[in-house]
């Protein structure tokens, strides 16, 4: 896992002229030092990443790892260990764990034998996966255009300094996860934001920080 005391570059993707997923940032100087192009090798069967249930988690024995990671090699072998397996791999990573670190997307990436940018690039298109611990609640504030333009960002923000954290964070108390999506489906209750599983229709900062106390047992004044 990441030492949160030493100061790490953030991997981002970008779309290229042919619509590709690009990675640059820290995984991407990685397989630049190892003059690789994103594939790894096959190892089977893969090893448990011993990085995972690092910080945030009690301390795992490598037998405990092992039976965590056996559930991920299940889903592998049940597509063959084809590419076409990695959003259920993925899947199975996030159940185990709770989230997808770059220890678990190299050893699935080996393992499927596809790029890890493109490992990289499927964990952070889709909302549902989280490459950081999540915190006791998810809030994922919807960014598509019907929200954009009814002041979703407005609400990223307030939340953002309400609880003085980034997108993709987790607060100091692990009590919230922040995290920003395309699309969750509720065009017509724009902006919405998605707490868990419920959907916050006409969401400004104020209704969602009431909200929350209310999750947490505690009592917040309302802002517009």
């Amino acid at each position: 896992m990441i030492d949160k005391a030493m100061p790490r570059k953030e991997s981002t993707t970008t779309i290229n002229e042919d619509g590709a997923r690009e990675l640059s940032g820290e995984l991407a100087e990685q397989l630049a030092a190892s003059g690789t192009t994103g594939t790894t090798p096959v190892h089977e069967p893969t090893r448990a990443p011993l990085a995972l249930g690092g910080a945030h988690h009690r301390q795992q024995t490598a037998g405990e790892r092992d039976q965590r990671w056996r559930s991920v090699e299940a889903a592998m072998r049940r597509n063959g260990h084809q590419a076409g397996g990695l959003i259920e791999t993925l899947h199975a990573v996030q159940r185990s764990y709770g989230y997808i670190d770059q220890a678990a997307m190299r050893a699935v990436a080996a393992a499927l034998t596809v790029p890890l940018s493109k490992v990289y690039g499927v964990a952070t298109f889709y909302h549902f996966f989280h490459l950081k611990p999540k915190g006791r609640h998810t809030c994922v504030v919807c960014l598509g255009t019907a929200c954009y333009i009814k002041g979703a960002t407005a609400t990223l923000e307030g939340i953002s300094a309400e609880f003085a954290i980034k997108t993709g964070e987790t607060s100091a108390d692990d009590r919230l996860s922040l995290l920003t999506a395309r699309c969750v489906g509720a065009c017509g209750q724009a902006p919405a934001v998605m707490v868990d599983d419920k959907v916050i229709g006409q969401a400004t900062t104020g209704t969602l920080l009431e909200y929350l106390g209310k999750l947490n047992g505690e009592r917040r004044e309302g802002r517009q």
